[in-house]
């Protein structure tokens, strides 16, 4: 249940950070390639940040299938 509200602000996060991204560097007049490259820099943090909540999920199944 924890995996799962994790997940959800995660998401929510994630959308609030791009949608940020894109207004600043269009209020704030950035070169394409420095939103590019934030952009980039952002999804693979969120990525990892899924990766870890996944194999934390995961872990706990395989130990509760050892404990069993």
């Amino acid at each position: 249940m924890k995996n799962r509200l994790a997940r959800v602000i995660l998401g929510v996060i994630t959308l609030i950070l791009f949608t940020g991204i894109f207004f600043l560097s269009d209020s704030q007049h950035w070169p394409a390639h420095v939103t590019i490259g934030l952009t980039i820099i952002l999804f693979v943090i969120i990525n990892v940040g899924f990766t870890c909540l996944f194999w934390q999920s995961r872990k706990h199944y395989l130990n509760e299938e050892e404990e069993n």
